[in-house]
């Protein structure tokens, strides 16, 4: 597997084992596929935040296992979702990644000398 690359999770309950046609094996696997279609990490955690809001009493631990994901980072996507910070139009937040290195070269003689205009 090369750097940075993904795998998709396969859900290990007894639905998605048993009978992969089952209503739940097929929702299942909708949401793994939607966070392996993800493009950031942020955007995996409010849509799995989401689902686990969505199914009540137990969801963290329940969207945990469907989807292969730590249940910290699923209680900090339903976190974001209720600060209203679940906006992910940037990969990034402002100013964050590495910081741009204006590249230097040095000169040759004849880059120095300037054209003489006629």
């Amino acid at each position: 597997m090369k750097r940075g690359e993904r795998t998709r999770h396969v859900c290990p309950c007894r639905s998605c084992q048993e009978d992969r046609l089952s209503a739940t094996a097929v929702f299942h696997r909708a949401i793994n596929e939607a966070i392996y279609q993800a493009r950031f990490e942020k955007q995996r955690r409010v849509v799995v935040g989401l689902e686990a809001l969505r199914a009540g009493w137990g969801g963290i631990t329940k969207l945990s296992e469907i989807t292969g994901l730590d249940r910290k980072t699923i209680a900090r996507g339903i976190r974001e979702l209720r600060e209203g910070l679940a906006t992910v139009d940037r990969g990034r937040e402002v100013g964050g990644g590495r910081k741009k290195v204006e590249k230097k070269r040095q000169q040759s003689p004849a880059d120095a000398e300037e054209p003489d205009e006629e």
